[in-house]
This record gives structure tokens, sequence and C-alpha cells, in this order.
């Protein structure tokens, strides 16, 4: 090996140093999380909720070559909830990562097209009580959406019948300057105790 190949690959070990090490720091901090409080101080969000959570697994995270992202569950007797921290340093892409996912969403809902007959779509009615509801709340700064859905009980998105309806879903996209991170937070809650309190509060989370 070469002086020159040297120098590559020792730069190599060092860039992998110093990224292992982040890596194992972030976690070490996460582990110190217990509860829901110290979660939103640790991640740089406010946000009121109204659920006595409790943190459901140990923080799940994953770094690859292609994306990192935490992902912190909580769960109740009829409710599940989670919050998912994705790093995106340029705001403009963290916009367009937001867009599509909501696209996403709002497509469940389309009418399919039959493989046979592509030009012909099936009409599927939706009670408007039942459909997707979107709730733009993006500041300058700040892309802010709160999505409004049924699940099924599999948590299947997208029920829509009154029979199938298991759970109410509010998924809530934020875009944070101050972390560079887009903020996920998913919330089923049983539709029959579900009281609209949580979707207030969704619109109302901030940036630390």
């Amino acid at each position: 090996m070469n002086l020159w190949n040297k120098k590559v690959a020792a730069f190599i070990v060092l860039v992998a140093a110093v990224v292992t090490s982040v890596y194992f720091f972030v976690l070490s901090q996460d582990r110190k999380i217990e509860n829901f409080d110290q979660l939103k101080k640790n991640w740089g969000f406010s946000l009121t909720t109204t659920e006595p959570q409790l943190l459901l697994n140990p923080l799940k995270s994953r770094l690859d070559s292609n994306s990192s992202y935490q992902e912190a569950l909580f769960e109740g007797e009829d409710y599940k909830f989670s919050v998912t921290k994705m790093p995106y340093p340029d705001s403009e892409k963290a916009k367009d990562v937001i867009q599509n996912k909501i696209k996403q969403y709002i497509t469940i809902y389309e009418p399919p097209v039959d493989n046979y007959f592509p030009a012909i779509k099936k009409i599927i009615s939706c009670p408007d009580e039942y459909k997707i509801k979107l709730h733009d709340l993006a500041s300058v700064n700040q892309p802010h959406t709160v999505v409004e859905m049924f699940a099924n009980d599999r948590f299947a998105l997208g029920a829509c019948l009154q029979e199938t309806i298991k759970y109410k879903v509010l998924i809530s996209f934020s875009y944070c300057a101050q972390s560079q991170s887009i903020f996920r937070i998913e919330y089923y809650k049983d539709a029959k105790t579900y009281e609209g309190q949580m979707l207030d509060h969704l619109k109302k989370m901030t940036c630390l």
C-alpha cells in the first residue's frame, strides 16, 4: 500500500470513528428519556397532551447510508402514540418530503382504477364525516400540517365505513429549523372515546 492509499484509509477510519461516536452519544442521551416531557425537552419541541403517556419501547434508532431517524413509542388502553424525528438540514427538501407523504395519504381515498379498463374508476362512496381532512397550519419558517383520518382494527388507514372504523387517526408533520428536523407525530385513538382535544393540541405544536 502506497503512502496515498494509507492516508485515504486513515481518513476513512477517522470519519467512521467520529460518526460512530456521535451516534452512540445521541443514543446515550436518549436512553435517559423516561417520559414524554423529557422527550420534548431532549428533541426540541413543545406539545401539550391529555394522555397519561409512558414510554412504550426503548427508543428505536436507525442510521444508514440513506437516512436516519429516531422514534419514540407510547401506548395506553385505548390509544397509540409515536413521535419520529428525521434530520433534514435542507429545509426545502424537508418541505418536499412532507408534501409527498401527505399526497400518499390523500391517494388512499382516491377511487381505484380498474385493471382491465384503466379509463374507468370504481366509485367508492365515503361519507363526508369519514373522509380525509387536512389542517394546514404552516408559518413562513415552519411547515406544519395535521392529517385527520380513520383506521380499522389492524391500524390500516383509510377506513371509510362505520362498521370497519376502530381508530381515529391524527398524523402531524412539522419542520423545525432549530433542530433541522421533520417531526412526525402519529396518534391512534379508539374512535368511541375520541373527544377532539388532541387535534387542538397538535395544531398548537411549536419548535423550541
